[in-house]
């Protein structure tokens, strides 16, 4: 599938809408209710510290872990670095990118283990 665009600038603001869309919006959701969770539950008196450990480090891990996969498509754009310029730090920046992003969803059973101590019994 290949797509043809009149200018560069219309290309650059697709790239930049997708790149937004699939890797900014997630980490600001995540954020944005991990904050309104604490406050909600805050409100209600019962916030734990196991319950704001969880919320923590699960938030923490998924920002971390995503982080460099979505500078990297940001900054390709935005430098506008050529194919050949970027070539062998991309397959090794962009393999280890991926990498790290897989290791959100190893961690998140490690995290309940440890924060909630009713995980513990198993």
């Amino acid at each position: 599938c290949t797509y043809d665009f009149n200018t560069n600038t219309t290309l650059w603001l697709v790239y930049l809408a997708l790149a937004t869309v699939f890797m900014v919006l997630p980490m600001i959701i995540i954020i944005v209710t991990t904050v309104w969770l604490m406050v909600f539950v805050h409100r209600r008196r019962q916030l734990q510290k196991q319950t704001t450990a969880t919320l923590i480090s699960i938030s923490l891990v998924f920002c971390v872990s995503f982080l460099p996969t979505t500078m990297h498509y940001l900054f390709i754009k935005i430098l506008d670095l050529t194919p050949t310029s970027y070539i062998n730090s991309y397959v090794y920046f962009h393999r280890l990118a991926i990498f790290i992003s897989f290791i959100n969803f190893a961690t998140n059973p490690l995290i309940y283990f440890v924060t909630i101590k009713s995980s513990n019994t198993f």
